[in-house]
C-alpha cells in the first residue's frame, strides 16, 4: 500500500510539529571496530593495512575514529585534504593517502605538507608537477581497473614510470588499481575479478624484470581482500580495507567474524489507529529518506518485536504497523539498525551512512552498548 506522508495526507503528523522530524541517533562502539581490525589484520599478517576514513570514517565520526585505531593501522585512506588535516591535527602520523581527485587550490597544499596522492591521467599529473614546485610529490599511479574514465592503461605504464624518473618533483611511490566486481558472488563476475587481479600481477612484474619496482603495489578493497587471497600476496604488499572494517558487507561479517560498529535508532512521534480494512495501530518515525533511510527497510525493532514498514519510507519520517506491540507511546525507542544487519539486505553500508551521517552519534569504548538492547540471532 502506497501512503504519502507528512504535508501530504496524514494529519496526525502534521501537528507534530517539523521540529520533531529528525530524530535519529547512532551509537559507534569503537571496541568493536578495533575487534574489527584486529581479525582482519590476522588474516593477513605480513600485509600492510590502509584504513579507509573517507567521508566522515564512513559516517561513523573521524576524529573519533582514527584516535581509536591509530595503533592498528599502517595508513589512513581519505578523499579530501580536509580529511587529511584532520588526521594530522590530531598529531597522528601515519602516512595519508588521499584517494580523490583534489582541487587546483588544494593540490600545492597536499603536496606541500606530504600526503601521498593517487594520479589517473596525464592532465592530473602535469598539474601534480606543476603544483610541487620545490617539494616532491608522493604519487601512486593508478591504472584502469576497468569500464570507467579513470587509470591509466597497462600499456602506458612502462613508459609513465620512465618519463617520471626525469622529473625530479615527483616521486613515484605506489602503483594500484581497482575491484570494481569483487563483491559480486556471480561466477562469471569472480571470473572477471581474478582475471583483472592476475592482469596486474603480471604488469607488475613485467616492471619487475625490466629493472621498475615501486614500494607500494595495491589493488585490494575490502572485498578483494576477503574473497582473494592473493591480493595480499607477493607482489602486493598494501591492502585498503573500509566496509569490512566497519563489518557491514553481510557475507563477509558473517563468514570472518566481523561485527557492524554502529546502532541506530529513531522515536516514535505520534500514533494514529487507522482502519484499513481493519484497524491498525500505527507509529509515525522522525526520519526518512532525506535522512538516509533506505526503502529497503522492511521493519525495525518496536519493544523488542519486528513492526513492519506501513506504506512506504516518507521524506521526513516512516510508518510502521505497531498493531499487537504492547506498551508503544510516543518517545518509545524504534531500533533501525542493531549491529546484525538482518533488517538491511545486501550490502549494508550504502544504506547505512547516510543514516549515521544525519544522526546524533555518540561512541562507546565497551562491548556494553549505552541504550536499548542489542538483539541477538
Amino acid at each position: 500500500m502506497s501512503v504519502m506522508f507528512g504535508t501530504y495526507g496524514l494529519p496526525w503528523a502534521r501537528k507534530t510539529g517539523s521540529n520533531l522530524l529528525n530524530m535519529l541517533y547512532a551509537e559507534v562502539n569503537l571496541e568493536t571496530l578495533r575487534d574489527n581490525l584486529r581479525r582482519l589484520r590476522e588474516l593477513r599478517s605480513g600485509t600492510a593495512l590502509l584504513f579507509v576514513v573517507k567521508g566522515d570514517a564512513y559516517g561513523h565520526g573521524l576524529g573519533g575514529v582514527v584516535e581509536a585505531t591509530a595503533d592498528l593501522v599502517d595508513w589512513f585512506g581519505v578523499e579530501t585534504l580536509a580529511e587529511a588535516r584532520t588526521i594530522r591535527a590530531l598529531g597522528i602520523d601515519k602516512p595519508i593517502l588521499i584517494m580523490g581527485l583534489l582541487s587546483p587550490q588544494d593540490l600545492p597544499v597536499a603536496i606541500r605538507e606530504g600526503y601521498h596522492l593517487v594520479v589517473a591521467d596525464w592532465a592530473y599529473l602535469r598539474e601534480a608537477a606543476r603544483a610541487a614546485a620545490r617539494t616532491s610529490a608522493f604519487v601512486h599511479i593508478l591504472v584502469d581497473g576497468g569500464p570507467g574514465p579513470l587509470g591509466f592503461r597497462p600499456e602506458e605504464v612502462e613508459g609513465l614510470v620512465r618519463e617520471l624518473s626525469f622529473l625530479s618533483n615527483i616521486e613515484p611511490v605506489g602503483i594500484c588499481s581497482y575491484l570494481p566486481l569483487a563483491h559480486s558472488d556471480r561466477p562469471e563476475e569472480i571470473a572477471l575479478t581474478a582475471a583483472q587481479i592476475a592482469r596486474f600481477r603480471e604488469l607488475i612484474l613485467r616492471l619487475e624484470r625490466r629493472g621498475i619496482r615501486l614500494p607500494f603495489v595495491h589493488i585490494a578493497n575490502s572485498a578483494g581482500f576477503l574473497s582473494f587471497p592473493e591480493t595480499s600476496a607477493e607482489p602486493f604488499n598494501l591492502v585498503r580495507i573500509g566496509v569490512a572494517a566497519y563489518g557491514y558487507v553481510d557475507r563477509f561479517w558473517r563468514e570472518w567474524g566481523l561485527r557492524p560498529v554502529a546502532r541506530v535508532w529513531s522515536e516514535v512521534i505520534a500514533l494514529r489507529d487507522h482502519p484499513s480494512p481493519e484497524t491498525v495501530r500505527l507509529a509515525l518515525l522522525g526520519a526518512g529518506y532525506r535522512h538516509g533511510l533506505s526503502d529497503r527497510l522492511r521493519w525495525a525493532w518496536v519493544n523488542g518485536a519486528q513492526a513492519p514498514v506501513w506504506g512506504r519510507v516518507g521524506m521526513d519520517g516512516t510508518i510502521l504497523d505497531v498493531s499487537g506491540v504492547p506498551g508503544v507511546k510516543r518517545g518509545t525507542e524504534v531500533l533501525l539498525f542493531d549491529g546484525t544487519g538482518e533488517n538491511f539486505r545486501g550490502w549494508m553500508l550504502p544504506a547505512l551512512v547516510p543514516l549515521l551521517a544525519h544522526a546524533e552519534r555518540s561512541w562507546t569504548k565497551t562491548s556494553v552498548p549505552k541504550r536499548g538492547v542489542i538483539l541477538t540471532r
